[in-house]
């Protein structure tokens, strides 16, 4: 059938939440300038831009030498200390590691002080930091290792025999100083400290399989970090009476609150993920500020939906790594009155791209939250297949464009020229964009949504299936916490299916979800079929108690779902060839009806006549 999803009006066409909660949520249009951050205009800088991190740090340590830096479970250091430790860290490293400009210094480490200390150490040497992550297995890791070729890793005495490859080893946690896990050393030449307005040297290097399954490691250059850290806080400041936690994305966390004056815990690997845990240490330790990806957020308000009663000193909570439901801002402004709620898109190639307080940019009509507006507008693209830019409220491929952007792939120069280009629509000589691979749309208001992935569809006979909308409209109109769909099965015998976590606590009057034991459900058709065409309601559904996350981003891990359940046949005697002529009977039989029902469904998203109204 050919593919006509471009008049599919569900997609596009959202029918009215019934919940008074998500209706009392006032929308305001912010006017586009108020909210826009670009660089140059209206905005006065927060930090000095033209230095290093290196050198932003050390210069808050002298401000606030006696203000509490850094906290983890076991140990808390002021700034003066932070300032005397990393230094001789890194002395160390220019010593013994001829550790200089653009040199990589590895960190393979849990959550701690220890990993901060690390960190900035290795700028503080001139070097950069590589991201080395404990989730990673023994392959893995000796693979990045490998194609890095850091300079020397820096572990703790618990990770140590994880590092398989031939590289100098720096074990941090030892009494009474440093210790070599492996005898390797350069000599005792110190190499010159490059100048601290050197902004296009290597800040850090962080490995993302992405979608070919090969490591990429992502080379992000001073500048970038400096003027993304600059933008979150014009956005929303720190100060030294703030406590920040550092929990998702924590290697990108660490540095912003000791720019400012502000306190780092490091929240441990054991409570990252784990909803008591986590808010016993917000709790316990007064935080103001931390990140959360929305499915842990959605995760911890299942658990506590009065969370402000629990973190009364919570100020601003930023929100990252995947799309915003509106049901899920609804759940999180209720819970947390008093909290700050902001919505940041980044990525690992461009830093943040847009940013806004959910307060202001939510529209309870709509399905998800925008991200807010563009950081950088100027340098913000949306282009059609053909490479040119669309209007607005038209969804196309984002490209980012601007200062804001990593060096590339290290030893990957066709990866790199293949996402990162030439920039047609800037000034800048030799400016470039990165290739987002995400779909986009600028709205009127001048606020940026994310609307999908443009590798992450779903192809069902001929039709392209959004995921994310099939996720947000399940838990608009099904008593369903969480959901996660995907395909299963190849060619004619291909499904939708939907993974869910009930909602044991719904009290917006959605339809209870019943599934049968091979895994369908004629409830979940029954309430869908007002709300997506037909083809995009999943055909198998499995319940689960909790939806399964990377060890590493924190994002929903789909490659960990369990396969759905097997359609049952009735065992009455049946021979073997009957079994079969019946499933192939029932796949012909279904197949035909998908059919028909599709044509139904494009004939109905028709001007004539819309399953929306």
């Amino acid at each position: 059938m050919p593919e006509n999803n471009s008049r599919v009006t569900p997609f596009f066409c959202f029918a009215k939440f019934h919940s008074t909660t998500i209706h009392s949520i006032p929308y305001i249009h912010p006017p586009s300038a108020a909210l826009s951050y670009s660089r140059g205009k209206a905005n006065m800088p927060i930090i000095d831009t033209t230095k290093d991190l290196a050198a932003l740090f050390v210069a808050q340590a002298k401000a606030t030498p006696n203000a509490t830096a850094l906290e983890d479970e076991s140990r808390s250091l002021t700034y003066a200390e932070l300032d005397q430790e990393t230094e001789t860290m890194a002395n160390h490293l220019r010593t013994y590691y001829h550790v200089g400009r653009d040199s990589l210094v590895g960190i393979l480490m849990s959550r701690s002080a220890d990993y901060v200390v690390a960190a900035l150490a290795a700028l503080r040497a001139g070097g950069a930091f590589l991201v080395l992550e404990l989730a990673y297995p023994s392959g893995l890791l000796r693979d990045v290792i490998n194609d890095a070729k850091p300079a020397v890793v820096l572990t703790q005495q618990a990770h140590v025999e994880h590092i398989k490859s031939d590289v100098a080893v720096v074990v941090v946690d030892t009494p009474g100083g440093y210790a070599k896990a492996n005898g390797h050393s350069n000599g005792t030449h110190l190499p010159q400290l490059p100048s601290d307005d050197d902004l296009d040297r290597l800040a850090f290097v962080s490995y993302s399989s992405g979608t070919t399954g090969q490591p990429k490691g992502i080379a992000n250059p001073h500048r970038a970090a400096v003027l993304s850290y600059d933008l979150r806080f014009q956005l929303s400041d720190l100060s030294p009476k703030d406590r920040v936690a550092c929990n998702v994305f924590f290697v990108w966390e660490i540095l912003r609150p000791l720019l400012r004056g502000a306190t780092v815990f490091a929240i441990p690997d054991s409570a990252s993920y784990d909803p008591t845990a986590l808010v016993s240490i917000l709790a316990s330790k007064r935080i103001t500020d931390t990140l959360m990806t929305p499915t842990l957020l959605s995760t911890v308000l299942s658990r506590y939906p009065d969370l402000q009663q629990k973190l009364p000193d919570l100020k601003s909570l930023w929100l990252n790594g995947e799309v915003v439901t509106t049901d899920l801002c609804a759940r999180a402004i209720k819970a947390l009155p008093t909290t700050r709620l902001l919505n940041v898109y980044s990525a690992s190639e461009t830093h943040e791209i847009a940013a806004g307080d959910i307060r202001q940019i939510l529209d309870p009509e709509t399905r998800v939250c925008p991200v807010g507006p563009p950081i950088d507008p100027e340098h913000i693209y949306i282009l059609d297949e053909s490479g040119k830019r669309v209007g607005n409220n038209v969804t196309g491929e984002l490209y980012v464009g601007g200062d804001l952007l990593a060096r590339g792939y290290i030893n990957l120069p066709e990866t790199t020229a293949k996402v990162f280009t030439l920039d047609p629509f800037t000034k800048q000589k030799g400016g470039r964009m990165y290739k987002t691979g995400d779909l986009a749309r600028l709205l009127p208001s001048g606020l940026l949504e994310i609307t999908g992935r443009a590798g992450g569809m779903i192809k069902i006979r001929g039709y392209t299936v959004h995921p994310v909308a099939v996720e947000t409209a399940v838990i608009k109109h099904l008593a369903v916490r969480d959901c996660a769909v995907t395909s299963y099965g190849d060619g004619i015998e291909k499904q939708l299916v939907a993974y869910v976590v009930r909602d044991e606590e719904d009290d917006r009057n959605r339809e209870e979800l019943n599934i049968d034991e091979s895994g369908y459900s004629s409830t979940a058709r029954r309430a869908l079929a007002a709300h997506l065409a037909l083809y995009m309601i999943p055909a198998l559904w499995v319940e689960m108690d909790v939806l399964p996350t990377h060890g590493v981003s924190g994002k929903i891990d789909l490659k960990a779902l369990p396969a759905p359940p097997t359609p049952k046949t009735k065992s009455n005697g049946v021979g073997k060839d009957s079994d079969i002529e019946i499933k192939i009977g029932t796949i012909k039989s279904q197949y035909v009806t998908s059919f028909f029902m599709s044509l139904f469904a494009d004939w109905t998203a028709g001007p004539m006549f819309s399953i929306c109204q």
